[in-house]
């Protein structure tokens, strides 16, 4: 796959995540030590509110499931985890740049392996894949540069271009693709947010697919990437990726 280089890429975060059986006999004591694994490379800690899929979640539900942040000292990069899910986000907080796919892709494997290591060292259960996550959510800004240029401009693909639509000032959009090239789904979501008190357009860009069907982890996690790829590029125009986000 030839090299896709952006001198200011808009991305703000992108997380890449497994989903797995919960393991009942993680529990608090044992976050603790799991920290002494990642903390020389991670060494802020902090707990956070669970995630509970279960749309009748009780009290239960939420307080016997812990969440943890393990955070670089930079806060550049963070690794979640749960009794049933290990997450791995990148963010842009300190200006530092996109250090691309296969950096974070590498950094999340090593986590993986080790989180896998002290689960079994400890006798925790096993860990049994159940879904897995590649999300990209990228911050478009709205300042005076970006303004010159229309929303069509920017997404020339999304809509027919009707005279009516030429003058789009805001988008609201979401849209699931179901079964993609058998990786799961994809989602993409288009919606106007505030960061630092300023307007800016939300574009997130994210797959979800069954462990199991056929192809290795980190092999999904690479067609999931490229779909991810092919699909940023073909909803944005060349114009844009050019003018704005400096395509090399």
């Amino acid at each position: 796959m030839k090299k896709l280089v952006f001198s200011k890429p808009p991305i703000n975060e992108v997380m890449l995540g497994v989903v797995f059986n919960k393991l009942d006999s993680f529990t608090v004591p044992y976050f603790g030590l799991l920290w002494k694994e990642y903390e020389k490379e991670l060494p802020i800690v902090q707990q956070v509110r669970p995630i509970i899929d279960k749309k009748d979640a009780t009290l239960e539900d939420i307080t016997k499931t812990q969440r943890i942040w393990f955070i670089r000292s930079d806060y550049d990069n963070l690794l979640q985890v749960q009794q049933d899910r290990i997450f791995s986000n990148w963010r842009r907080i300190t200006g530092n740049p996109y250090p691309l796919y296969s950096e974070l892709r590498k950094g999340f494997k090593k986590h993986y392996s080790q989180f896998q290591s002290f689960i079994k060292k400890n006798k925790l259960g096993q860990i049994k894949p159940v879904k897995y996550q590649l999300a990209y959510i990228n911050h478009i800004a709205r300042d005076e540069q970006s303004l010159s240029c229309s929303l069509l401009e920017y997404f020339p693909n999304i809509f027919a271009k009707e005279a009516a639509l030429q003058n789009i000032s805001n988008i609201n959009w979401r849209l699931n693709y179901e079964k993609i090239d058998n990786i799961g789904s994809l989602e993409i979501v288009i919606k106007p947010q505030k960061k630092d008190n300023k307007d800016i357009l939300l574009f997130e860009l994210n797959v979800i697919g069954d462990a199991g069907v056929g192809v290795s982890m980190w092999k999904w996690y690479d067609s999931a990437h490229s779909y991810i790829r092919k699909t940023f590029l073909s909803l944005t125009s060349e114009k844009i990726q050019k003018k704005i986000w400096g395509k090399i």
